[in-house]
């Protein structure tokens, strides 16, 4: 058990180029949507939003989020990561 692709990314495979969207900007937080491009197109939605926090003057990745499952339950790094501690 465990993660089987890039975290960061979301991807398994080589993707070469990526895009960052806006940035959506609240206070000591941001959150940037994750664009792949391919044969010169960017995605159609996000692969992966990243979260960051202004810490000691610099931005820091703070979780990824991959979109919601089934039960619209946002899926994200850290739950991911916190599911495979609690096995």
């Amino acid at each position: 058990m465990g993660l089987d692709g890039d975290p960061f990314l979301a991807s398994n495979g080589p993707i070469l180029r990526h895009a960052a969207g806006a940035a959506k900007v609240v206070g000591t937080t941001c959150r940037v949507d994750v664009y792949t491009i391919e044969a010169g197109k960017k995605s159609p939605g996000p692969v992966t939003t990243a979260d960051l926090a202004f810490r000691s003057g610099m931005w820091v990745f703070t979780n990824f989020h991959y979109g919601k499952d089934r039960e619209g339950q946002d899926i994200n790094l850290l739950g991911l990561l916190e599911g495979f501690r609690s096995q």
